[in-house]
């Protein structure tokens, strides 16, 4: 019998067709029955109807996984579906195995899509299984339809060969250009594929210097492994060029910036001063035709779609396209618009043209074709291969779309053609190396499969961004590797479409293996609902297995619900791609009934029919959930949910139920739980989950700790990077791997890359959860991921979690308002006037209480990008609204000083602080310009703000970082918000503090060590800089509509950060980062307030002296003009009389910046609302003129513009660069003991390459010796000697002149030539033997020169052993100064350290090589690489323990000098005659230094003191103005065989590691060195006797005294790494000190029972609200401490009585627990064991008690027995309950757990349920509640209603209460619900017990009317009044209720006890 069964859920479009085709047509043909199953393995298991049929599956949407057993239904054929499944990716080798195990064929290769295409366009169908089919069987089935031949093929199939002229040579440093904030499109979402290019860079071992005004991308790529330098300035000509000129980069890299910065370079490459590497200025020359790529895909014959390029309104009104048409701009291809009819045209005319010189083309817009994305590489062979593909779901969608990867709706043959086409496209491109995006439109008709190329995107593009994140993987690290190496991509024809090809470059990257990739990704853009016309933020991207369900995990992580799309009627759609689009095309698709409807309607949207039938399978599941959701939640049902995508939440929703309940049934109920897929990307692999994998992967191996990143909403740049640092250290000091969830897009692929598992999923609690349950984590970091991540490790954390950092509970008191606040006022902190708000009522109420503007935000949630800054009573409900249930109000103050401080806590003991200055009010941090250090903070405040932060870090004891918000106004210091986590502030805070926040919070947490020793830049202090950082938000204003205003509407979409010497000069560089020229006449204000006007009155007055011509709107300039400013006053509109108004002066250029406040109250607008402010504002907006609205930046700005610096213009590295990693900046370093050959020693040395290697080497100033041929030893061998020097010297240098035998005189007289001595730098006196004409004979000449030569210049002797003795007798005895060289022995330093000891006024020197080297180990280095003629050099090399004793006495030498002595590598090498004693030294002594420091032998102050300092002061070396040394503190490399520089060619260093590098040498403000390349010419050096500045008199070199010989030790390194040990995270809290708790002012300190009244407990009415805060105050103490303590000693020694006449098991358990918790015994009475049975009396009873006991816990059945008990007793006693009348312990602990849990008792509706006749419970709570401001309800049956005596008392009081006997008409305004259980045992009739047990049952159905913050509570035991499946609900508090009991019992004990 013929026919189709269907089973299961189907899972693509080509099941719903052959279902649709054979059950409507009469297929006689089909002669086996055909099962079609969308699920195999269910269908193989649980279908009947597959036994004996053929069952066809779709392989490419679902995995199979081999089950254990064998099929239960065994069928005669297995027939899959899409060739794709053949692959390695796909499951038809594991489904063959396994069937071919049980006789069962298996056919692949079947072209699913080609049949569905035929399908759908009418071809018939038969489909013939022979009886016996081979196995397996590949290829195509008979009878399969082929590609019609009538169809159109494209005009060239084959693949062209790509043009492979070489490109340039791979450079060695190149400079990258980050994206151009000016550009919104742009602003810092491609920073994560600039950080990748880097980090290819890196790995190449390719210098690299970037500029990048993008703070959050900054902060991450500071790291060591990212750029060498970074440069925070504005992306231009001017700043390019620059920079070049400083770092001498080859060439530059553009490709990773994203459009915006491509389309720049197009129209600015002649101008840079260096090429762009990868051909892209090339690739311009092609598009730079009249239409762009149009013509220039015509030319190459790619076919297009027709276009028309217009320049005038005119030429637009005329062109002949068909509508819809598409609006493309021709100098921004980001830019577009579709236009829908010729009217749309005429609107839009005026806005496309109101911009002079602008020009469009405008394209046929094919609105119901498809849109696909082929990205396609090239390397520098000119081999091209498929990178990726990907599909927009909507088509109408421009820029950000609605997109899955990779292609959904093409056939393998199709798909060759569009791919074959893209490696045409790249390969016609000339001389280009790189990736690029072709985007093709193709025809919706599966019967003639066209195509037109729409655009060519070279390098970044929104669709290559996409793919990379969507797929895991990264393009632009790839195309770093094909741009700067020869990395090749593979040479092959195939058409793979697959990213394994890239996988391959990629290191660490687990490739493309069987079963690794996912089927889909799907991206969805995040919009603002209320005024986006574009995405305002970074879209979301997930991975899954199908479209349904990848779709809806994308929906909810940007922040939609499918449930919304449906659960109200939408209107048609239009073309506008926004949330309402989608919502109409969900809702749409989901009302179709049949096929042909919803083709149709498919085709009227332009939405491809797979799509559609997707979506269609979602609505149908709703609508069948919503219908049956009273019903029970089926596991078939609730599985198929999960597969469609729903979460949890949203099923509950469908049920009628909770969330925590779905998902207990889910887990324990069904056991059905997401397996785990690994696609490739990392090193780890990209992670994702999914209900449709039956088998979960493995995790590579280890424990791990979770961080987490962003989740719900827009994507923050600045929260990826705080991630990333995290990440870095966790890594380096914790012994477990790490593990990140993230699902933004543009920063997950730099986050993967830092952990060493990345997943990429939605950022949930119920997805936290599941991966926590799976892989058990040690620790939860939730501080690094925005407000989602918080909100999840919240989560996290009650359910068991351990969450690294806080103790429990700081994190929910600071989000309590009302905890949080009660917690300041005990630490006497003020704080900003707040107000919690439930209602319209309140929130009017505080309105005119606090005033307006407010800060709004939820409560419960102390989260920044949740915060809303209203300005009307309107407003404020509309926001109040939004935020839900609850929202906290709090008062800003307009007139105040906000700042920010960021903190670094190490259990609660600050260690860093940074203070941030807002530079206007009444905006979210976030969007402020900050700046910093702070300008207006005065001390006082600044140091009460610091001891607030510090008093606030000690009290929470946290562990972490924070942000602590302050207001000061008139000198009062308020605090407005705290925050637990990083911000999205803490970048720039990091960054230009140069403090590495995250990374030391990390360590707080891990309890480790704190240092800020890696910070990456030190400044010695012989340094001197000053300089200022400003921080500007970047808004997507183009992006809007509305008026664009920062913080009503529009946040903010990135920033920049500048330096400079003011905040002036760094904010006008910020100004032009942003994309904005400084004007420089046409100002225009219009202020709002007249604060603002006052304000900005000063100001105005300078302009006008200044030139500047001012503009004014009317009320503005009628202020101005009245306080004496020349302004001239423009109407809003042009007038009548043809006068021009505002808009048209700023259109005409005639305006240069616009200040445009808007009015202090005034509201937030409707969009159809538009002031004459609104105009202007986006007037300026669309024509790119800078836009002010705040007054506080308005200053800012006019105080810039009035500086007459230009330094704005003019790149300063120390200003402007930061270098990466640890840099220091040393002063302009010395060597005294130089030997430059030169004359007569050319070949050797002369002073032009001498002066290059001392650059090189990170020298300054090299004083030259005497022993030249001839020695310079009078007037005539000095001028030679000069001449050569300042003919040939490229750095500063000083001369020696040489003492003889004769010419002590002589010298005398040189020195008398002039006032700087000659220019002579000093005597040297050769005493020991040397190899020159200068030694000294005999002791009579050495007291010649001593007799002589002037005190005032430095005598320096080459003097040994007994010499130097003599040397040292001769300096006393003639009292001078004596300086001697390179002492080498410990007997030499000994006497030096003697003699200094002694008052002799001796300094010494020492060599490098006598520190590194010894005879010993020098000897083995000269066997190895040359011979022993190399060691030879005087003094000779000396012994180990010399070595070590001039290590150890550094104190003693005053310079390191070189004795740079350089002979041929000839010579060294000869053995006839002997080789000449010496060795180069110039290029290796500072990074042996940097080897020294690092290596903690040597400090960075004793450098500078040695060979800077002191060099100084002994020789008397003038200072060197703008002259300073850039070492790398942190690259490690080796010597090479010979130093590049030195004419010797060879070092005695050769093949050693150092650790240290010479970055950069600027002299006199002029750079002469940067990495590796001497620019100074010969010639640059001047003498240092004749600089400005250089003394007459010789500075005083006497050495400060030593005081022993006693040998010191090295000292350690400043700023030098030390590896700590390693310990396990997530250490217990358990075994944190208590000894601070406990020193802490406490409540616990002294008894305030007797001050409170409080003796004894029997009634509530003994409770006040004193006594009661006091209580509660002491219980939150105690949990605390038994929380970390386990138990305290208070009540040591003391007994308690516990006497219960009634069966009790919470209460009397509760009291003796709290007893034995506080140290404690207890003794327990009963009835059945107390004499009450033989007939004693209760007062005698407890009279007993007394005699043995402290205090006594009473229960008896007869109400008022608790006080005749205790008017019987002098010790305390305790009403445990008596009877119906009272149980007062049990109202405290409820009102305890009350304020616990809502922070709060006042406010509160509390609805009481059940027994309220009998419940004591309650008639004691409702007494206590009625001290405070509450509503009671009462919901009882009649007979059970609350005790009339109660009410009137509480109406007495005035307590609003009321009665029901419906609880769903009062649950939804519930605060808490109060539950009680209906008391069988007061009954005396059974009947009357039955007819009201059941009267009010709580259930889940039940709650899902109430609050998410709703309380239910239940005193307990409880019955059947409460359903057991409503203990998984959160809100469900019964049993945190018992909890709070021991504590409030613990307090109330203590007290009466006279304990606290």
């Amino acid at each position: 019998a013929g026919g189709v069964q269907q089973c299961g859920v189907t899972g693509a479009r080509l099941l719903q067709l052959v279902v649709e085709k054979v059950t409507t047509d009469a297929y006689t043909s089909v002669s086996t029955r055909l099962v079609v199953a969308g699920d195999l393995e269910m269908a193989l298991q649980s279908e009947p109807g597959c036994q004996d049929a053929v069952v066809l599956c779709d392989g490419s949407h679902a995995f199979f996984s081999a089950p254990a057993s064998a099929p239960k239904y065994c069928p005669r054929a297995v027939v899959v579906a899409d060739e794709e499944s053949c692959s390695p990716y796909g499951s038809a080798g594991q489904l063959g195995a396994y069937m071919d195990r049980h006789g069962v064929p298996v056919l692949a290769g079947f072209d699913s899509r080609a049949l569905a295409r035929e399908l759908d366009n009418g071809a018939t169908m038969a489909i013939l299984v022979p009886p016996n089919p081979p196995r397996p069987l590949c290829g195509s089935l008979p009878g399969d339809v082929e590609r019609p031949t009538s169809q159109p093929t494209p005009p060239e199939l084959s693949i062209r060969v790509a043009e492979t002229t070489l490109l340039d040579v791979v450079p060695e440093k190149v400079l990258v250009l980050g994206s151009l904030a000016s550009t919104e499109e742009d602003a810092s979402f491609y920073d994560g594929d600039v950080a990748l290019c880097l980090q290819a860079l890196r790995a190449l071992s390719i210098r690299t210097v970037l500029i990048s005004p993008h703070t959050s991308f900054i902060q991450c790529a500071t790291d060591r492994s990212l750029a060498d330098t970074i440069y925070c300035l504005p992306v231009n000509c001017k700043s390019i060029n620059q920079v070049l000129a400083l770092e001498h980069a080859e060439a530059i890299v553009g490709y990773c910036g994203g459009p915006g910065l491509q389309q720049w370079l197009f129209s600015v490459a002649d101008e840079l001063a260096a090429p762009i590497l990868g051909g892209l200025d090339k690739v311009t020359k092609g598009f730079d035709g009249p239409l762009g790529a149009t013509s220039w895909l015509r030319d190459h014959g790619f076919p297009s779609l027709p276009s028309v390029l217009v320049r005038k309104a005119e030429e637009a009104s005329t062109a002949k396209l068909e509508f819809p048409i598409l609006v493309r701009s021709t100098t921004d291809r980001t830019v577009s618009k579709v236009l829908e009819c010729f009217d749309d045209l005429e609107k839009s005319i005026s806005t496309l043209f109101a911009k002079p010189g602008v020009s469009f083309t405008l394209e046929t817009h094919l609105l119901d074709w498809r849109v696909m994305n082929v990205v396609v590489g090239r390397d520098r062979k000119g081999t091209t291969c498929v990178l990726g593909s990907g599909e927009q779901v909507d088509p109408t969608q421009l820029g950000d779309a609605f997109c899955v990867f990779p292609l959904q709706t093409l056939g393998k043959a199709d798909q060759d053609v569009l791919f074959t086409c893209a490696r045409n496209i790249i390969a016609s491109l000339p001389n280009f190396v790189g990736y690029v995006t072709a985007r093709f439109a193709v025809s919706p008709s599966r019967q003639a499969f066209q195509y037109y190329v729409v655009d060519v995107l070279p390098f970044s593009s929104p669709a290559s961004l996409h793919l990379s994140s969507a797929l895991g993987v990264s393009l632009s690290y790839t195309t770093a590797q094909l741009l700067a190496s020869n990395s090749e991509l593979p040479d092959t024809n195939a058409n793979s479409g697959t990213i394994a090809v890239t996988l391959s470059l990629l290191p660490g990257a687990t490739g493309g293996g069987a079963n690794s990739r996912p089927v889909s990704a799907a991206l969805v853009p995040s919009w603002s609902p209320s005024c986006a016309r574009l995405p305002l933020s970074p879209c979301t991207a997930l991975a899954g297995v199908n479209f349904a369900e990848v779709t809806q995990k994308t929906l909810r992580a940007s922040g939609v619900s499918c449930l919304d799309f449906f659960s109200d009627a939408v209107s048609g759609s239009s073309l506008s791609p926004t949330t309402t689009r989608l919502r109409a095309l969900f809702r749409t698709f989901g009302q179709q009934d049949t096929m042909e409807a919803l083709r149709s309607k498919a085709r009227a949207e332009g939405v491809d029919l797979f799509f559609a039938m997707h979506i269609h399978r979602i609505a149908s599941f709703t609508s069948r959930a919503m219908t049956a959701a009273n019903g029970e939640l089926a596991k078939s049902v609730l599985l198929e949910a999960k597969r469609l995508g729903f979460s949890d939440a949203e099923i509950a929703v469908l049920h009628q139920s909770t969330e925590a309940i779905v998902r207990k049934q889910r887990q324990d109920t069904y056991q059905i739980y997401p397996g785990m897929r690994c696609s490739s990307g990392c090193a780890g692999g990209v992670w994702f989950s999914s209900y449709h994998v039956h088998s979960s992967q493995t995790l590579p191996s280890g424990e791990y700790a979770l961080f987490l990143g962003q989740g719900i909403g827009a994507s923050r740049n600045q929260h990826d990077h705080n991630l990333i640092a995290a990440l870095r250290t966790f890594t380096r000091l914790a012994p477990q791997k790490s593990m990140v969830m993230h699902c933004g897009t543009y920063g997950v692929l730099p986050v993967a890359r830092a952990a060493d598992v990345a997943i990429m999923d939605e950022t949930t609690p119920e997805t936290a959860l599941e991966y926590y349950r799976a892989t058990v984590p040690a620790g939860i970091v939730p501080y690094f991921g925005g407000a989602q991540a918080f909100s999840t490790g919240l989560a996290l954390r009650e359910a068991g979690a351990p969450v690294l950092g806080s103790p429990s509970g700081v994190l929910d008191t600071v989000s309590n308002r009302f905890k949080f606040a009660r917690l300041l006022d005990s630490l006497k902190i003020s704080q900003c006037a707040w107000r919690i708000c439930r209602s319209r009522d309140q929130v009017e109420g505080a309105c005119g209480t606090l005033g307006l503007p407010l800060s709004l935000r939820p409560a419960g949630h102390s989260e920044a990008n949740k915060e809303y800054h209203v300005y009307s009573v309107e407003e404020a409900y509309q926001r109040f609204r939004e935020c839900g249930e609850e929202a906290i109000l709090t008062a800003l103050h307009a007139t105040g000083l906000e700042v920010t401080v960021h903190a670094v806590v190490k259990l609660g003991k600050v260690e860093k602080t940074i203070i941030v200055e807002h530079v206007q009010n009444c905006v979210r941090a976030s969007e402020a310009t900050l700046v910093f250090p702070t300008q207006r903070l005065s001390s006082a405040a600044e140091k009460t703000v610091i001891d607030h932060a510090v008093r606030l870090a000690e009290e929470l004891e946290i562990s972490g970082v924070c942000g602590l918000k302050f207001v000061v106004a008139d000198e009062e210091v308020m605090l407005a918000e705290c925050f637990l986590r990083g911000t999205q502030t803490l970048p720039f805070v990091s960054f230009v503090s140069q403090t590495p926040f995250v990374d030391a919070a990390m360590c707080a947490m891990l309890e480790r060590d704190v240092t800020f020793s890696e910070s990456r830049r030190n400044f010695v202090k012989a340094i001197s800089l000053s300089k200022v950082a400003v921080r500007c938000p970047v808004f997507a204003y183009t992006k809007t509509v509305g008026d664009p205003i920062p913080g009503r509407r529009i946040s903010a979409a990135g920033e920049v950060v500048c330096f400079g010497k003011t905040a002036e000069i760094a904010y006008l560089k910020a100004l032009a980062a942003l994309g904005y020229q400084r004007p420089r006449k046409g100002i225009l204000l219009s202020l709002g307030s007249f604060r603002d006007k006052s304000e900005v009155l000063p100001l105005a007055r300078l302009l006008v002296t200044r030139g500047f011509a001012l503009y004014g709107s009317p009320g503005t300039a009628d202020y101005m003009q009245e306080n004496g400013v020349n302004i001239k006053v423009l109407d809003w509109q042009d007038g009548n009389d043809g006068r021009k108004g505002i808009v048209d002066h700023i259109r005409s250029r005639v305006i240069e910046l616009c200040i445009v406040t808007p009015s202090k109250m005034n509201p937030v607008r409707a969009e159809s609302v538009v002031s004459a402010g609104n105009r202007i504002r986006r007037e300026a907006v669309n024509q790119r003129v800078p836009l002010i609205t705040n007054a506080g930046v308005a200053q800012l700005c006019l105080s810039a513009i009035l500086s007459e610096n230009g330094a704005d213009e003019v790149v300063d590295n120390l200003v402007d660069s930061l270098p990466c990693g640890r840099t220091a900046i040393l002063p302009g370093l010395v060597d005294v003991h130089v030997h430059l050959r030169e004359p007569g020693g050319e070949y050797k040395e002369t002073w032009e390459t001498g002066t290059a290697a001392a650059l090189a080497g990170g020298l300054t100033t090299v004083l030259a010796m005497p022993n030249t041929k001839p020695s310079i030893v009078d007037q005539e061998s000095y001028d030679v000697v000069t001449a050569c020097a300042s003919r040939g010297a490229r750095c500063d240098y000083g001369i020696y002149v040489g003492g003889n035998d004769v010419n002590a005189l002589t010298l005398l007289q040189l020195t008398n030539a002039d006032s700087r001595f000659g220019g002579i730098a000093a005597l040297k006196m050769y005493l020991n033997d040397t190899f020159s004409t200068l030694k000294l004979p005999d002791m009579a000449s050495w007291v010649h020169h001593f007799q002589h030569w002037p005190k005032d210049l430095p005598m320096v002797c080459h003097a040994e052993g007994q010499t130097m003795a003599a040397v040292l007798l001769l300096a006393k005895l003639y009292d001078r100064p004596v300086h001697i060289a390179h002492v080498s022995l410990k007997t030499e330093v000994d006497i030096i350290r003697m003699a200094k000891s002694q008052g002799i006024r001796v300094t010494c020197e020492v060599c490098p090589h006598h520190l590194f080297f010894t005879q010993e180990d020098f000897s083995d280095r000269v066997g190895e690489y040359g011979t022993l003629g190399k060691m030879e050099v005087r003094p000779r090399l000396a012994t180990a323990e010399d070595k070590e004793a001039l290590w150890a006495n550094l104190d003693v030498i005053d310079i390191i000098a070189t004795d740079h002595a350089p002979h041929t590598y000839e010579e060294k090498n000869r053995t006839d005659p002997p080789p000449p004693p010496g060795f180069p030294g110039l290029e290796t002594v500072v990074p042996l230094m940097l080897t020294a420091i690092n290596d903690g032998r040597l400090s960075l102050e004793d450098l500078v003191e040695k060979m800077h300092t002191n060099p100084c002061r002994i020789f008397g070396l003038p200072p060197q103005p703008d002259t300073y040394v850039e070492v790398d503190m942190d690259e490690r490399w080796t010597f090479p065989e010979a130093m590049p520089e030195s004419k010797c060619r060879w070092t005695p260093f050769e093949f050693m590691p150092v650790h240290g590098r010479i970055r950069r040498v600027v002299l006199r403000g002029e750079l002469l060195f940067v990495d590796g390349k001497v620019l100074a010419k010969p010639g640059t050096g001047k003498n240092v006797r004749y600089l400005s500045g250089a003394p007459v008199s010789r500075r005083d070199t006497t050495p400060p005294p030593v005081a022993s010989l006693t040998t010191t030790a090295a000292k350690t390194t400043v700023g030098s790494r030390v590896a700590a040990p390693l310990a396990k995270a997530g250490v217990s809290e358990a075994t944190r000190s208590t000894v601070s708790l406990l020193e802490k002012p406490s409540v616990l300190e002294k008894s305030a029972a007797k001050t409170l009244g409080l003796t004894q407990l029997t009634t509530v009415r003994q409770l006040n609200r004193d006594v009661l805060s006091h209580l509660f105050n002491v219980a939150s103490e105690l949990r605390t401490m038994i929380r970390r303590m386990g138990s305290l000693d208070l009540l040591r020694g003391k007994v308690l009585a516990s006497i219960f006449y009634e069966p009790s098991t919470r209460t009397s358990c509760s009291f003796t627990a709290a007893m034995q918790r506080l140290g404690g015994s207890v003794i327990a009475v009963n009835e059945s064991s107390s004499s009450a049975k033989k007939g004693e009396s209760l007062a005698d009873t407890v009279r007993t008690m007394e005699c043995y006991t402290d205090i006594i816990v009473l229960r008896h059945p007869r109400p008022g027995s608790a006080q005749e008990a205790a008017d019987a007793v002098r010790i305390p006693l305790v009403n445990a309950g008596d009877g119906t009348g009272e149980h007062p312990t049990q109202a405290l602990l409820d009102s305890y757990t009350i304020r616990e849990e809502l922070g709060t008792l006042n406010g509160l509706t509390i609805t009481m349920v059940g027994d309220l006749k009998h419940g004591r419970t309650v008639h004691s709570l409702v007494q206590l509640l009625s001290l405070y401001s509450v509503k009671l309800n009462y919901v009882a049956p009649s007979s059970l209603a609350m005790p009339r005596p109660i009410v009137e008392a509480l109406e007495e009081r005035g307590t609003p209460q009321k009665e029901y006997e419906d609880l769903l008409s009062v649950i939804p305004e519930t605060d808490v619900l109060y539950v009680t259980r209906i008391q069988r045992e007061r009954f005396a009739c059974e009947a009357d017990y039955e007819k009201v047990r059941n009267s009010f049952l709580i259930t889940p159905q039940t709650l899902t009317h109430a609050k998410e913050s709703m309380v239910v509570m239940h005193p307990l035991p409880r019955v059947n009044e409460i359903a057991e499946s409503v203990d998984a609900d959160p809100r469900a508090a019964y049993f945190r209720q018992m909890e709070c009991g021991m504590y409030a019992r613990m307090a109330l004990l203590a007290v009466l006890l006279g304990k606290a």
